[in-house]
């Protein structure tokens, strides 16, 4: 089976049991508190957020108002609206050098992250050194080796159960003699959750940033519960731990 075959079907099953939820609430005949209650809570089981779906209700409280609408059906557009309007983001541009520390706990798809990474700035005409700083997890630094093969980027490594954060110092001293665009790192952490130094050395006039990688089981407020305090970096890396 194909990956995006795969993929296509997780996301059916998810979207036909929101979708039977949300046909239900918007094909009732009025509009009043009980409507506005349960798409609240269709909104809150379908990972929109706390408070994006406090918002958008009242928003759409306030439009419904405004323009006289009487039926549920008639809100649905409105409400698809308002959530798009919510979508606001933008991507700053890589400042060069720079270097990104990956974290997260197992199976979230660190590895797999960087070596697509990897790839991306190798096409861009950059030089980059990847770290292995997950030194504890079985074949760990091997699985790195073998994105870096393939993406054709050089790897720093050491011995199995050396010390991540000495090894990542190590590695970006290797960058900063090289002269590379970009030093990546993965490191793993299990139970406790923490922010990194991506800016290890200040010999380096990189951009520090710090990664941490989740999979889409993990809800909205999981992420931001968890998330390291001033981390704004995080990315889903595919659907489930078991993926």
């Amino acid at each position: 089976m194909g990956i995006f075959k795969k993929l296509a079907e997780k996301l059916s099953k998810t979207k036909e049991a929101f979708s039977r939820k949300f046909f239900e609430i918007f094909n009732r005949k009025n509009i009043n508190d009980e409507f506005y209650e349960d798409l609240y809570y269709a909104l809150i089981s379908a990972d929109v957020g706390v408070e994006v779906s406090e918002r958008v209700i009242e928003e759409l409280k306030d439009v419904v108002y405004k323009k006289r609408i009487k039926e549920p059906i008639q809100a649905k557009d409105e409400l698809k609206q308002l959530l798009l309007d919510e979508i606001d983001f933008e991507v700053p541009p890589m400042q060069y050098p720079a270097v990104i520390l990956v974290s997260g706990v197992n199976g979230t798809g660190k590895t797999t992250s960087i070596g697509k990474l990897a790839h991306k700035f190798k096409k861009q005409g950059k030089s980059v050194l990847l770290a292995a700083g997950d030194t504890f997890r079985a074949a760990a630094v091997e699985q790195l080796q073998v994105w870096g093969e393939r993406a054709d980027v050089r790897v720093f490594a050491g011995p199995n159960g050396c010390d991540s954060a000495g090894l990542c110092y190590d590695g970006l001293a290797q960058a900063i003699k090289a002269g590379d665009d970009v030093s990546t790192a993965t490191v793993c952490y299990n139970g406790e959750y923490y922010k990194p130094n991506p800016d290890i050395d200040y010999r380096y006039p990189a951009e520090g940033e710090t990664y941490v990688s989740y999979t889409a089981e993990d809800t909205q407020y999981a992420v931001t519960s968890v998330t390291p305090q001033n981390t704004e970096n995080y990315y889903l890396s595919k659907m489930s731990l078991t993926d």
